[in-house]
């Protein structure tokens, strides 16, 4: 898996919304949470860097860790690995959770 992620300028503020419905699948899943991960890995993350924060999402969205949780790489790549979930594909759930919620201004 490579990734190259050019032209970001820090500090940032990244949201990964991870699909955990039945759609998808475990194996599919288990993927996802690798993607997210080695993403995590390229990822210059500190307090005043990137800042990184996780939901899943099936039929409601969780926000697993907000953008202040982890303010250190290791800390956020070993925090990647959350339960999946299964039920409906509500992508609509893990948007308003995105804007209401990850994205509020107190995180």
């Amino acid at each position: 898996m490579n990734l190259i992620i050019s032209g970001c300028r820090e500090p940032s503020d990244l949201v990964l919304a991870l699909d955990a419905s039945t759609s998808i699948g475990y194996d599919q899943y288990t993927y996802l949470l690798g993607f997210a991960r080695h993403f995590a890995t390229v990822l210059n993350i500190g307090p005043s860097k990137t800042r990184l924060g996780i939901e899943t999402y099936a039929d409601s969205a969780l926000a697993r860790f907000q953008l202040n949780t982890y303010s250190s790489k290791t800390d956020v790549i070993n925090a990647i690995s959350f339960p999946f979930m299964k039920g409906k594909t509500m992508t609509s759930a893990a948007l308003k959770l995105m804007r209401e919620n990850m994205f509020s201004g107190e995180y």
